[in-house]
């Protein structure tokens, strides 16, 4: 009997670590909207009149009901300074604490502004995206912890800016359906929000970004792609990956909320709308800056997407739904995969030698159908190599460094990361 039991008890222990997600509170009022930590241990949530902490890297979460507003926005400078935004019941548009989240206050500045994000700088300075279609687009900046004005920007006649980042006190960027000269998406400033510009090369991110760092940044626009710059968004390119033979638009794959650890770790909400009109929603993973994403295992039956994501190391990771707080304690499924076929067959081929030097060999199955090989950079920038009907191919010419071969096939497209020396 108690060795049917000790089997037992083996079993539900592997289900468990091998389950990936798991849900680990419920949220008790209200749809949840955005987490953070601070550190590994210390994490805060936000949603419908309701903020959540914890103390102990989410096992438990303790949730304060007591201040009714639609907390949506949270924005930790320090670990006892942060923002949470926006329209609390008392009418301010903003609450700050600066004893990690003890006590809250309300500071004297009022305006009365329907803001789409908000971005709280490490000097004090609070940024907030606001604007209609009728107005135009406006950034407005205030000075030490929301006290007083100290600019009203129109950067573009258009609905408002969708997301604003800032990496430094000086340097931010804003994303948006920006109506500019230019045809671009994307602002930015290097003097602290005093004045933003743009170039032609500015365009890609709609909805969201996310900097790792501060050279490094991915975002999601109206395409059915990930964009991802190198050059703290001066210019933008889009990564290939066609998650599963999708077009570069198409309505039947929707990209949401990226998130990004590090310059090559991150995450990403895929919802995809199959031929008999049901849906499915998932969250992928990527471990080489978005070359090709992993779908992750989530267990929970009624799963129906995420609203914000945050990762205290590469594998432990959190994720909110509408409800739900999900944790990982192994990246969601630590995945060797590099790719997403359609019938989850594995696509069998191979670059040889690697890391190389003055060539490299394309080697694949018989039985696969190849319908293009495409080659890139590490920054998403297209590079040309042409293989011959042998298979191989001169890189003598190229820089030393990471590139990756993309291949797609019927089965679905995969992704191989060599070196040149």
């Amino acid at each position: 009997m108690s060795k049917i039991i000790y089997i037992i008890l083996i079993c539900f222990l592997c289900n468990k670590v091998h389950a990936q997600w798991e849900i680990q509170d419920i949220s008790p009022q209200g749809c949840l909207s955005e987490i953070e930590f601070t550190s590994k241990l210390k994490g805060y949530i936000v949603g419908t009149e309701t903020i959540g902490t914890t103390d102990n890297g989410g096992d438990t979460w303790v949730w304060d009901l007591s201040m009714n507003g639609s907390f949506r926005i949270i924005d930790f400078i320090n670990p006892d300074t942060a923002l949470v935004c926006c329209f609390p019941d008392l009418g301010q548009d903003v609450m700050i604490t600066y004893d990690g989240g003890n006590t809250w206050e309300l500071p004297d500045l009022y305006v009365s502004v329907e803001t789409e994000d908000m971005e709280l700088v490490p000097n004090g300075n609070i940024f907030l995206t606001v604007g209609t279609a009728f107005d135009g687009s406006y950034i407005f900046g205030t000075a030490d912890f929301y006290s007083y004005t100290t600019s009203v920007l129109i950067i573009s006649p258009s609905i408002p800016p969708f997301d604003i980042d800032f990496l430094t006190n000086d340097i931010g960027l804003v994303c948006g359906r920006l109506e500019a000269a230019e045809g671009t998406s994307v602002f930015k400033t290097v003097d602290g929000g005093d004045n933003w510009y743009t170039n032609e090369s500015m365009n890609g991110p709609v909805y969201e970004m996310s900097f790792p760092s501060l050279n490094i940044g991915y975002g999601i626009g109206d395409e059915s792609r990930v964009w991802k710059t190198i050059d703290g968004g001066e210019s933008w390119n889009m990564l290939p990956f066609d998650f599963g033979g999708y077009e570069v638009i198409d309505g039947n794959l929707i990209l949401n909320n990226v998130y990004f650890f590090n310059d090559t770790i991150g995450y990403l909400e895929v919802g995809y709308i199959y031929p008999d009109f049901t849906e499915g929603i998932f969250i992928y993973r990527t471990n080489d800056g978005g070359f090709s994403w992993y779908q992750t295992n989530v267990n929970h039956d009624e799963f129906d997407g995420i609203n914000s994501i945050w990762c205290t190391s590469a594998d432990t990771c959190y994720a909110i739904g509408c409800f739900e707080v999900y944790k990982t304690l192994n990246g969601g499924s630590i995945d060797t995969a590099t790719s997403v076929i359609n019938k989850n067959e594995l696509i069998d081929f191979n670059i040889s030698p690697n890391p190389a030097s003055d060539f490299i060999n394309f080697h694949s199955s018989k039985n696969i159908h190849i319908e293009n090989i495409n080659s890139y950079n590490l920054y998403g920038q297209a590079i040309k190599i042409e293989f011959d009907e042998s298979g191989f191919a001169d890189i003598e010419e190229l820089n030393p460094g990471i590139y990756f071969t993309v291949v797609k096939t019927t089965s679905g497209t995969q992704v191989k990361k060599w070196v040149k020396k």
